[in-house]
């Protein structure tokens, strides 16, 4: 601490000469008093508390208070198998003008081994509705459709191909014949964009599985679902 008593005085500065250093590695040691006001001894921690002044970094084994908002944290890579929990925010935060509290939910995990995403109710507002009038063959790509309305006069059988229906998602197919005589619709599908084979459908509770189905003339409409649960594509005609 230096001189602090000459001939019985206490010695004490009002201030002390600071030297700007931006650069050194130290470690160096942050000063501290015992109390707030007075002459007080000057203090460092050795252990517990230093700063490196060229990478801006102060260092302590435990940071106490309340942190009002973060623009970063560290965000590390999982892949074991087991539930996580994602995390969220109520609010947007425009710009870190509107700071938000991080919350979860158990009803939203995630597997990282597994790829499993968990929730009560998925809406893929990224998913379309297209509409199609082709009297030809349709090909859907499950990946970016979630819905379609295919209406044509159909003059010959006809093939709904379903590409790209992956675990867990599912197409709707509504079609309608306007033509005045009755055809039929065939549906095969793949997990990609090749490899399509055929789509065993449901046509009546209890009955037997059909990869085709008759659609009636001049009205006549077809109600169809398609969807792939663990790697099985399932799904019905009414």
């Amino acid at each position: 601490m230096g001189i602090s008593i000459i001939n019985g005085q206490n010695i004490s500065a009002s201030a002390v000469a600071v030297f700007d250093n931006t650069t050194g590695v130290g470690p160096y040691y942050p000063l501290f008093v015992p109390l707030s006001a007075g002459s007080q001894p000057l203090y460092v921690d050795s252990s517990g508390l230093t700063y490196n002044a060229t990478s801006n970094t102060l260092t302590a084994t435990t940071f106490a208070g309340t942190a009002s908002a973060a623009n970063r944290v560290d965000v590390g890579q999982g892949s074991g198998n087991a539930t996580n929990y994602l995390i969220f925010t109520p609010s947007f935060n425009v710009a870190g003008t509107n700071p938000s509290a991080v919350t979860q939910s158990s009803n939203v995990t995630y597997n990282p081994a597994t790829t499993e995403f968990r929730a009560g109710i998925v809406n893929n507002t990224s998913f379309t509705q297209k509409t199609y009038n082709v009297n030809a063959n349709l090909t859907i790509d499950a990946a970016g459709t979630q819905s379609v309305v295919w209406t044509a006069a159909f003059d010959a059988t006809r093939s709904l191909i379903v590409n790209n229906l992956t675990d867990g998602r599912q197409i709707d197919v509504y079609i309608r014949n306007t033509n005045a005589t009755q055809r039929q619709i065939i549906f095969s599908g793949s997990t990609t964009t090749t490899g399509h084979t055929p789509i065993n459908m449901a046509v009546s509770a209890g009955g037997v599985s059909a990869t085709t189905q008759n659609i009636a003339g001049s009205t006549g409409t077809m109600y169809v679902i398609v969807k792939n649960i663990g790697g099985t594509f399932v799904g019905g005609v009414m």
